[in-house]
């Protein structure tokens, strides 16, 4: 397993508003924090982007989706095109983050409802491809992929990472299945609210179906309190090191 390192908290509005929070904090230790995820997830890759990464978590409540919506964010600011995929069939909430419409989604395609062109939309202010979850009933779809192949292909003819948001691994199979899809997995492990035994599962259901090391990070951590615990990265959070930043996130 790779570290990704650890992201600080955000506040409620500033993670409701993720676009604009990074749009105007491209200097700050969130956005900092998230390309260094991006840099991680190169040096698991041999120095260069996956084609495809899953972002899950152990347990609901973790974060992921927000890194999830914020690893594509970052990948369209630097100029290169980016899927981000909602794969948590059952509580995904995408659509809602762009104002868009639930249908036609990624359960749509799984039913044989929608083509792939149909599923894929596109946000011109953030320059995000995105696919939202769905309406249709597919679940268990995930077994047979033959839509998800021809999902990666397209995305591959269009030089775009895919960024899979799927539902946390220990809640249900279908994000085992995506693991063994994607290039790599990235694993979102809550600061102060994760159990170790909950992390330790995860990455064995995960390890299970790849080979490639698995990226993991710590989110939503509380700088200041953490710098007080001596840990071997608290000097990353002391108040002089903070200061270099327009703001403390």
């Amino acid at each position: 397993m790779t570290s990704g390192g650890l992201v600080p908290a955000l506040g409620k509005d500033e993670v409701a508003n993720l676009r604009e929070t990074l749009r105007k904090r491209r200097g700050g230790m969130f956005a900092e924090a998230v390309r260094g995820l991006l840099h991680a997830l190169e040096r698991s890759n041999g120095d260069v982007m996956p084609a495809s990464v899953l972002v899950t978590s152990a347990l609901p409540g973790e974060g992921k989706s927000t890194l999830a919506l914020a690893l594509a964010l970052e990948i369209a600011a630097g100029g290169r095109k980016v899927l981000l995929v909602d794969a948590d069939l059952r509580q995904g909430r995408l659509a809602e983050v762009f104002g868009a419409a639930e249908a036609p989604g990624l359960l749509d395609l799984l039913a044989g409802e929608a083509s792939v062109e149909s599923v894929i939309r596109h946000d011109p202010e953030s320059r995000v491809d995105y696919i939202t979850r769905g309406n249709a009933e597919g679940f268990g779809a995930l077994r047979e992929a033959r839509q998800l192949a021809d999902l990666m292909r397209l995305a591959e003819a269009r030089g775009a990472v895919v960024i899979f948001d799927s539902a946390p691994v220990l809640a249900t199979t279908e994000t085992a299945i995506l693991a063994g899809i994607a290039e790599r997995s990235l694993l979102v492990l809550r600061w102060g609210r994760t159990h170790r035994r909950a992390a330790d599962l995860s990455v064995a259901q995960i390890g299970a179906q790849t080979s490639g090391p698995i990226v993991a990070t710590v989110n939503a951590v509380d700088l200041k309190r953490h710098a007080q615990y001596g840990f071997h990265d608290a000097g990353m959070f002391v108040d002089r090191l903070a200061k270099y930043y327009p703001e403390r996130r």
